[in-house]
């Protein structure tokens, strides 16, 4: 378990995003040069990233929105499957945009 400030947990949560979108990036550059079985497994991690993601988001955006300043604790999961499922619920409900 990781304690975290909300100015913690906002630089955490861009760098989990960051490290996501690079992760498909890479990922398109592997597909492209044909190698499809290891741009799915960094499309898959980049999954697992945002997964990590939208758990911090869901912990802090009350305290970013009202400026609150409290210590929460944050429990990452290594449970990879959960981790996945958290963001494939998170992308399918974008598919309407």
């Amino acid at each position: 378990m990781v304690s975290l400030t909300p100015p913690e947990a906002r630089n955490f949560w861009n760098a989990l995003l960051d490290n996501s979108t690079r992760l498909i990036a890479d990922a398109q550059v592997l597909l492209l040069s044909g190698s499809i079985r290891r741009a799915r497994a960094l499309a898959v991690l980049a999954m697992e990233e945002l997964g990590k993601a939208l758990w911090v988001y869901d912990t802090f955006s009350g305290d970013w929105n009202t400026g609150g300043t409290t210590t929460r604790d944050l429990s990452v999961t290594t449970n990879h499957v959960k981790k996945y499922m958290e963001s494939f619920v998170f992308g399918d409900a974008l598919a309407a945009y």
